[in-house]
C-alpha cells in the first residue's frame, strides 16, 4: 500500500494546469483533507462530490458507506474496486510548485486491455495508460503512468476508466516516486 501524506496549506492561489485547470478548494476536498504534492492519493479518498459511479450502492461495503462508489477491504486498507467503463473519481490536491510531476499508479485487473486516463476540466493530461494484468482481485502492482505539468494552487484531479470494464485502483503518486 501506497503512504499517503495530507495537509491543509493557508493560501488558496487560482491554479491552471497549461490550460483549463480545475480550479478547487479545501471544503471540496474529502475530509478536507488536501494532498500537497509531492504526495500520494489514497483511491478511496476522492472528493466527496467528485465521482460517477455506474451503481447506487458501495457494493464492497467498506470504509465510506455513505457513498455509491465500490470501496473493497484490502490488505492494510482500502481501494476501489469493480471500476466499469466510464466512471471516474475527482482528488483536490494543492501544488505549491510549478513543475513537470511523474504519475506513478497502483492498481490491477485481472485480464488485460483495461485503461485510466487523467485529466483536467475536460483538458487530459494522460490520455491512456495500460492498468497491469494480475493474477487475482485484490492484486496490485505499481507503475509508471506518465508526467503531468502542474502550476501552483488547489487543484482537482480526475482519474477515469477506458472503454473495458473491470479495474481496481489503490493509489496514485504525484510526484518522485521511490
Amino acid at each position: 500500500r501506497i503512504n499517503s501524506s495530507s495537509s491543509r496549506p493557508s493560501s488558496s492561489v487560482a491554479s491552471s494546469v497549461v490550460t483549463n485547470a480545475c480550479a478547487s478548494q479545501v471544503e471540496n476536498a474529502y475530509q478536507m483533507l488536501v494532498p500537497k504534492i509531492p504526495a500520494t492519493i489514497q483511491a478511496e479518498d476522492f472528493d466527496p462530490a467528485g465521482y460517477s459511479d455506474s451503481t447506487t450502492a458501495n457494493e464492497g461495503s467498506a470504509y465510506r458507506t455513505d457513498t455509491g462508489v465500490d470501496i473493497k477491504t484490502i490488505t492494510n486498507g482500502n481501494a476501489v474496486g469493480w471500476m466499469t467503463a466510464g466512471e471516474w473519481l475527482e482528488y483536490t490536491v494543492y501544488v505549491e510548485t510549478e513543475g513537470d510531476y511523474d504519475v506513478t499508479i497502483r492498481s490491477g485487473a485481472v485480464g488485460t486491455g483495461r485503461t485510466f486516463k487523467i485529466s483536467q476540466c475536460n483538458t487530459t493530461l494522460i490520455e491512456s495508460f495500460q492498468v497491469p494484468n494480475v493474477n487475482t482481485w485484490g492484486e496490485f502492482k505499481t507503475w509508471s503512468a506518465g508526467k503531468v505539468r502542474l502550476k501552483p494552487g488547489y487543484q482537482k484531479i480526475r482519474v477515469t476508466v477506458g472503454a473495458t470494464d473491470c479495474a481496481d485502483l489503490d493509489g496514485i503518486h504525484i510526484g518522485p516516486y521511490s
